[in-house]
């Protein structure tokens, strides 16, 4: 994690993280629908967690408008004041990769609790494809077709891992803007 922070004396400042990370485990959770595909085989469950989020930016910015009763710029006194001093300007941005996504399977194993998941020949090709970065949920295809799959046999455990590493969710683009005002009461 790198954390950067700078404030200013004229009512600015601002704050940036990035984080870097990778979560591995063998169970997302305690509840029984997160029992494991096979009980006597822990190490079918390794894989990365369902909150791993391996990229996350974060950018904020607060600026004190220096407008109004004892600023630097436009110094107002009396009903002025009231309209024009005492703004705030503040903004938050969030860019992050999505989440891995799990995918499941109809074949089921008897006398066991957990679920099952699909046989899969590679994880070359998982990324949900996009056309000139932008994504067109009734154009463009989001998981694998049915024929991408080989066989799945009955009653057989598959071979993906619990959260497939290359197929995500949508990553989070996020940027927030406020402007607010504060009334002082004497």
């Amino acid at each position: 994690m790198v954390r950067f922070e700078k404030r200013y004396s004229k009512g600015l400042q601002f704050q940036t993280s990035y984080v870097f990370s990778k979560l591995l485990t063998d169970a997302d959770g305690y509840w029984p629908g997160a029992a494991a595909m096979d009980p006597y085989n822990r190490r079918l469950e390794k894989s990365i967690g369902q909150y791993d989020i391996t990229h996350n930016l974060k950018l904020s910015g607060v600026w004190d408008v220096p407008v109004g009763k004892g600023k630097s710029f436009l110094n107002l006194k009396g009903p002025a004041d009231w309209v024009f001093g005492g703004w705030r300007i503040s903004a938050i941005a969030l860019y992050s990769n999505g989440t891995p996504q799990g995918l499941g399977t109809t074949n089921s194993v008897p006398n066991f609790g957990g679920g099952t998941r699909p046989i899969v020949d590679t994880y070359d090709g998982w990324n949900i494809a996009t056309k000139g970065g932008s994504f067109d949920p009734a154009v463009d295809r989001t998981i694998q077709p049915a024929s991408f799959f080989p066989a799945q046999p009955a009653n057989t455990f598959g071979n993906m891992t619990r959260y497939n590493p290359k197929f995500r969710s949508r990553p989070n683009l996020n940027e927030n803007l406020s402007f607010s005002k504060s009334f002082p009461i004497r």
